[in-house]
């Protein structure tokens, strides 16, 4: 087949942007005939268009449209999309990326990338598409809307709006007929399908005006999807506890992409351009999607930053982070670590890291986003609160150029050496005889204070050692001694996952990453509100982020605070200094 030859220039400076219309079809098997043409996004009136938000899909075995008068080949994904969205009596005009863009020339690509945010607000609406339907799949889009309306009665009572919704679902779920138990599989498996952990639909849905679902030729608003995303995290610990028949509560169990996407939707709506995440806020909660192009992980999200001029006209740029799809990825990870630390005056980019063996290309400071966590983040604040200060907000980042490109120059406080590590958490492991492990590692901080000999052996801080022991397996997420047991669970499980156990020379008890090895280091980095473990790269001064650890006594800024210090250094015999880390 001949290359495409109907791609014209575009004008940056004016903005400007393929349309592709969509020409009408009575019967939905004919060839799908389109037309090309640019319109400037800033021209006013500006273009009236629909902006198409989907998976791409395999580019094995693509299919033909015309474009044109012209073959174009097309995904399967796109091709069923195209076919379901085409009109019987009317043209349709759509913004489609494959082929607005010409993906073949990289300036043209990156330009265009640089300005999705402006094309998704720019559209009248975006059409959402999951995929060509099943043969039952409108029963799940059909439930969807039945629970929207349900939440919204619900809501609507002041007295017992809350038992009523609850009432009703313990009735589709338990009590449930054949026909209500298929209805509630299907929307489970709307919420499996690929969309839902595509990386770009964080911004696609985030800045659509409006919006709809297409599943086929079926479809529901975009408000009845987020008002059941909303209805399902509020009430996730009850429908939990739900389990009928073949059910096993798998809403609850996959929705979490789909409920991410509302949220970031329903924020900006509220909030404006104040409720924008951060890169690495962003960059954190949407670390378990999926981007055909890696280098996506970091370019889909820059439109909708707020550290990336979310609020000003230029294109989404920055001293360090540049769309460019000819970077090779590697560096534009390495890229974005240097801007956030600049951006936020942070080293906090450091507790994404998990990979001290550096075996993907990247030195270890550099998070790899292709790859998911193997464990939650210490610091959350959304679910735990502000609760760890280990050197903020004593200290701030003192930025220095690095050596070379491979290496990340910070300032801080190195506080002891680890001794012994204890098993490693791992899934389905007995707690009990974890446990055992662990506390047995954790008799050797015993000390004894001359000033309170009478209390006998403690932690460093002064406390019993079983309290110590109880706050580090905890992360100290339980302030409250009235915590119902379920929370306490729940801490503990997700503090200890895919986490080892240590103790240092001094006597501190820590949670650390699975890597974690006698003789690594526990520092506290300036502008960190955590502590993290490095250890020296070989004979030379550099040394490799191992990860981000939880160390009972350190967690409040006691290596920086001078009153906290004090203590501190007198424990340990010896002044605690800032010094500089070649981070590699």
């Amino acid at each position: 087949m001949p290359p495409f030859t109907g791609y014209t220039a575009l004008a940056p400076s004016e903005r400007e942007i393929r349309l592709l219309t969509v020409l009408p079809s009575l019967f939905s098997n004919n060839t799908i005939k389109c037309e090309l043409s640019i319109a400037s996004l800033s021209s006013s009136p500006g273009p009236q268009y629909e902006a198409l938000s989907y998976v791409w899909g395999s580019p094995a075995n693509p299919k033909l449209i015309e474009l044109n008068k012209q073959p174009f080949p097309v995904t399967q994904n796109l091709h069923a999309a195209l076919r379901a969205l085409r009109r019987r009596s009317a043209k349709r005009v759509l913004w489609v990326d494959a082929i607005c863009i010409n993906q073949q020339d990289i300036p043209e690509r990156n330009a265009q990338v640089a300005q999705m945010r402006f094309i998704y607000e720019g559209a009248s609406s975006v059409a959402v598409w999951l995929g060509d339907a099943t043969a039952n799949s409108h029963r799940g889009l059909k439930f969807l809307q039945v629970f929207a309306a349900k939440v919204r009665a619900c809501s609507a009572d002041e007295s017992n709006g809350e038992g009523l919704l609850k009432a009703w679902l313990a009735h589709v779920c338990i009590a449930c007929s054949d026909a209500q138990e298929r209805a509630w599989l299907e929307l489970t498996l709307l919420l499996q399908r690929p969309y839902w952990t595509r990386a770009w639909i964080y911004q696609e849905m985030v800045l659509a005006r409006e919006a709809t679902v297409y599943v086929g030729k079926d479809s529901v608003s975009w408000d009845d999807a987020e008002t059941v995303a909303f209805a399902v995290d509020a009430l996730e610990d009850f429908l939990r506890m739900l389990e009928p028949p073949g059910n096993d509560a798998r809403v609850v169990g996959v929705y979490h992409h789909f409920y991410n996407a509302a949220l970031a939707r329903a924020q900006r709506k509220a909030l404006g351009l104040g409720g924008a995440p951060t890169l690495l806020e962003a960059l954190c909660v949407r670390r378990p999607t999926d981007a055909t192009d890696p280098r996506d992980k970091v370019y889909s999200l820059l439109g909708v930053v707020k550290d990336h001029f979310i609020g000003q006209p230029e294109l989404p740029s920055g001293e360090h982070v540049v769309i460019d799809y000819s970077r090779p990825v590697e560096q534009v990870y390495k890229d974005v670590v240097r801007h956030i630390v600049e951006n936020t005056n942070s080293f906090d980019v450091l507790c994404a890291c998990q990979n001290p063996d550096r075996d993907n290309g990247l030195p270890s400071w550099a998070p790899d986003w292709r790859v998911k966590r193997t464990n939650g983040p210490i610091r959350n604040p959304d679910q735990w609160g502000h609760i760890h200060f280990a050197s903020q907000p004593f200290s701030s980042v003192s930025y220095m150029d690095p050596p070379d490109d491979n290496t990340l120059v910070a300032r801080g406080v190195y506080v002891d050496s680890i001794t012994a590590v204890g098993e490693e958490h791992t899934y389905g492991c007995d707690w009990e005889e974890l446990k055992e492990n662990w506390k047995g590692l954790a008799l050797r901080c015993a000390w004894t204070f001359e000033s309170n000999a009478e209390a006998g052996p403690c932690y460093i801080t002064t406390e019993p050692i079983p309290e110590a022991f109880f706050e580090t397996v905890t992360m100290g997420r339980i302030e409250d001694n009235n915590v119902p047991d379920i929370k306490v669970q729940l801490a503990r499980i997700e503090a200890i996952e895919r986490r080892r156990f240590f103790v240092t020379e001094k006597g501190f008890m820590a949670l650390g990453p699975a890597q974690t090895k006698v003789g690594d280091k526990v520092v506290v980095l300036e502008g960190m509100h955590v502590p993290i473990v490095l250890r020296k790269d070989g004979e030379g001064d550099g040394h490799a982020v191992v990860g981000e650890a939880y160390v009972h006594g350190l967690m409040n800024g006691e290596a920086f605070d001078e009153e906290m210090a004090d203590g501190l250094e007198s424990n340990l015999g010896r002044r605690l200094e800032a010094e500089k880390f070649l981070l590699r």
